[in-house]
């Protein structure tokens, strides 16, 4: 036996013998240990944190007033499922995007499983009972037949692509007949699918030809048949049946020859000319509709009486010829000679050419006073 002196410091010396000295070695290993596990706990609740935050920020917000937003909540909340470590992250997930009635009916569940005998821990309740019961609250009591009928009005819109479509039809059938599906339940999707597409063509195709056994087929069969088509419509090619009756065609019954419409042609060159001479008809029939405007403006415009030119006359190359002396290039009111002729007596050449007109302005004041002295008298 011998004594273990340890110097910690100059003022405090701890003396043991071996036992004591492999427990304190123990505990210092038993601290260390305690302190690693409690740092990667809370590295793991840092990374759950993290993960359900991102998932909370993916899925959608339901508040229990609108059934289609309950049901697309649930298929978002079930897509989470696999990424979480247990039902406890799926809770979590639940009710942190949800929003009035359906987040208040969710804690009442919550709280009821908590009550039970035994009592179930609120991070240990299963996703498949919560998810019961919120079908049952807030959607139709049986779902499944709900969207069982909802397969068989289904249909897809003119302009809706092959792929939204199947998407929109998948999203369905995952509640409407859950995986693993038998025969029956394939066959019934197959049929629901076909009629509910647009493209009676590829109905028929994938029906006939194609003979898919499975929904996934189906699509997959319908996906290839849509990039056939754009790809072959691409080619500027068309089917004889979908032509449109040419222009020039049309003007064959007219009064006027025009040529024979060229023989179908299946080739590029040929659809490229038929394109080009559709175009020049087309121009050809507005260039005439609009000289034909062009003529009825003229001849409404010959029909109304020409303004007068003040009676001039005038030469062929705009020039105005006088009345008075015949010559080229002045008005009367112009002519020099009319000037320097006698003109006819007007009004006011009589009023000059009257004697009181050629007196001076003294006589004719002389006169005006005698016609006042006159008038006195």
């Amino acid at each position: 036996m011998f004594i273990l002196t340890l110097r910690l410091n100059k003022e405090f010396i701890i003396t043991m013998n071996p036992e004591q000295f492999h427990a304190f070695q123990q505990q210092i290993q038993d601290n260390e240990h305690h302190r690693r596990n409690e740092e990667a706990r809370r590295f793991q609740d840092t990374v759950r944190t993290k993960l359900i935050d991102r998932l909370c920020n993916q899925t959608i917000i339901a508040d229990g007033t609108d059934p289609n937003t309950i049901r697309e909540w649930i298929w978002d909340v079930e897509l989470t499922i696999p990424q979480t470590d247990g039902a406890g992250s799926t809770i979590d997930i639940a009710t942190r995007t949800t929003r009035g009635p359906l987040r208040r009916e969710i804690e009442l569940f919550l709280q009821s499983r908590a009550n039970e005998n035994p009592p179930v821990p609120r991070n240990q309740v299963h996703w498949d009972d919560l998810k019961q019961h919120i079908t049952e609250v807030f959607l139709a009591i049986d779902e499944q037949s709900y969207l069982r009928n909802q397969l068989e009005t289904i249909e897809q819109s003119p302009y809706e692509a092959v792929t939204s479509f199947n998407r929109r039809f998948r999203d369905i059938a995952m509640i409407a007949y859950p995986v693993p599906r038998n025969n029956e339940h394939e066959r019934e999707l197959i049929k629901s699918y076909l009629r509910a597409l647009s493209m009676k063509e590829m109905a028929a195709e994938i029906s006939i030809r194609q003979r898919p056994a499975t929904i996934q087929d189906a699509m997959t069969a319908a996906v290839e048949f849509a990039t056939g088509t754009e790809r072959f419509n691409r080619l500027g090619r068309r089917d004889e049946r979908h032509e449109q009756p040419m222009e020039i065609g049309a003007m064959s019954n007219s009064k006027t020859p025009s040529r024979q419409n060229p023989p179908p042609s299946t080739s590029n060159s040929n659809s490229e000319l038929t394109k080009m001479m559709k175009g020049i008809q087309s121009g050809l029939d507005k260039l005439q509709n609009e000289v034909t405007q062009l003529k009825q403006k003229q001849n409404e415009n010959q029909a109304r009486p020409q303004p007068s030119r003040n009676q001039y006359r005038w030469t062929p190359d705009g020039r105005p010829i006088c009345f008075a002396c015949g010559q080229v290039g002045h008005f009367r009111f112009q002519c020099q000679q009319t000037w320097q002729s006698p003109r006819q007596p007007t009004f006011n050449n009589r009023q000059q050419s009257s004697p009181q007109s050629q007196q001076t302005p003294q006589q004719r004041r002389q006169f005006s006073h005698r016609l006042n002295y006159q008038g006195s008298q």
